[in-house]
């Protein structure tokens, strides 16, 4: 929804993500309440908690507008808004000291998963 918005430049992990999920839903913080669980290949769970939205900031905005520093006020207010609620993605804590998370990993919410 993004690159649909703001253009071609806006490519995955142009944010500084750390974790790249793909998904055909967005989802709220409300639906991540309970935490995550990356499945592994060799079926270790990796769960994730405390998910917190990564909320917008100027520079990034910025950036999404291809805009400098010269944004007009209300376009900088609908950007900031458009890119709240999680649609930059979401914080998690590690719920254990380490993990190692490989691609084609599942994701699931941690009340999907039985324990």
């Amino acid at each position: 929804r993004m690159r649909q918005r703001f253009g071609d430049h806006i490519t995955v992990g142009c944010a500084g993500e750390n974790v790249i999920v793909e998904t055909a839903v967005s989802l709220t913080l409300d639906e991540l309440a309970a935490g995550l669980v990356i499945v592994a290949s060799d079926g270790q769970e990796i769960r994730l908690e405390q998910p917190s939205v990564m909320l917008p900031c100027r520079p990034f905005s910025r950036f999404c507008l291809q805009a400098g520093d010269h944004a007009p006020a209300p376009v900088m207010k609908e950007t900031l808004q458009f890119l709240d609620n999680g649609m930059r993605g979401f914080a998690v804590v590690l719920g254990s000291e380490t993990a190692v998370i490989r691609p084609g990993d599942k994701l699931f919410l941690a009340d999907q998963v039985s324990n």
